[in-house]
C-alpha cells in the first residue's frame, strides 16, 4: 500500500503513524502545531502533567521503538516495579499487583523522544499544517487537502491516501467535517 495519513502528532499519532509505517511505503504526520522538544506550542491542556505508561503501553513502545524505555529512563522519566506501582480507581487504592511495571514522563518529553525516533523511520514524515477538507473518493477517504496555517483556507497541499486516522483528540473536527460530506 502506498500512503497513510495521520492526523495529529501527538503521541497517539506517533504510535500510529509507526505501527502504520511497517505497512505502508509512506506514514504522514499531519499537526497543525507548531512542535518544540521543550512542549511548548502544543495546544494539549495535559502537557505538562505526568504520563503514565503501564506495563502493555511499555510493551508497545518496545516493540516500536527498540530501546526506548531505557533510553527515557537515562533522559528522566521515572520508571517504577511492583510494590513502587500503586493503582487507584474513584481514589481508591486498588489490590497491588505482582510483576506491575510503569514509566512515568511529562507529554513533551515523551513526544520529543517518540518525535525523533519516528523522524529516523526511513518512510516516516512530518507536515505541519492544518487539514482544510477531507477528499473522498465514493464513500470512502481518499486523502485530506492542508494549509500552511488556519488563516488559509486556499492552496496548501493534497495528500492522497490509501488509509486516513484522526488522532487529534476530543477537539477533533472530523465529525463535522464528514457530516459536511453528508
Amino acid at each position: 500500500m502506498k500512503r497513510a495519513i495521520v492526523m495529529g502528532g501527538s503521541h497517539t499519532g506517533l504510535f500510529t503513524a509507526r505501527a502504520l509505517s511497517a505497512h505502508f511505503e509512506d506514514a504522514v504526520v499531519i499537526e497543525p502545531d507548531l512542535i518544540r522538544d521543550d512542549g511548548l506550542g502544543r495546544q494539549a491542556p495535559q502537557r505538562h502533567q505526568l504520563h503514565a505508561l503501564l506495563a502493555m503501553g511499555h510493551t508497545q513502545l518496545e516493540r516500536w521503538f527498540p530501546r526506548i524505555t531505557d533510553e527515557l529512563a537515562k533522559g528522566g522519566a521515572l520508571p517504577g516495579k511492583s510494590d513502587d506501582v500503586q493503582f487507584s480507581l474513584d481514589g481508591r487504592l486498588k489490590a497491588p499487583v505482582a510483576e506491575a511495571s510503569m514509566l512515568g514522563a511529562t507529554q513533551p518529553f515523551l513526544e520529543s523522544h517518540l518525535r525523533h525516533r519516528a523522524a529516523a523511520v526511513e518512510n516516516m514524515r512530518f507536515c505541519q499544517a492544518q487539514v482544510t477538507r477531507l477528499v473522498l473518493r465514493g464513500d470512502r477517504m481518499a486523502g485530506v487537502t492542508t494549509a500552511a496555517s488556519e488563516h488559509e483556507t486556499e492552496g496548501g497541499e493534497r495528500f492522497d491516501a490509501e488509509s486516513v486516522v484522526d488522532a487529534m483528540g476530543r477537539n477533533s473536527p472530523l465529525e463535522d467535517r464528514l457530516v459536511g460530506h453528508g
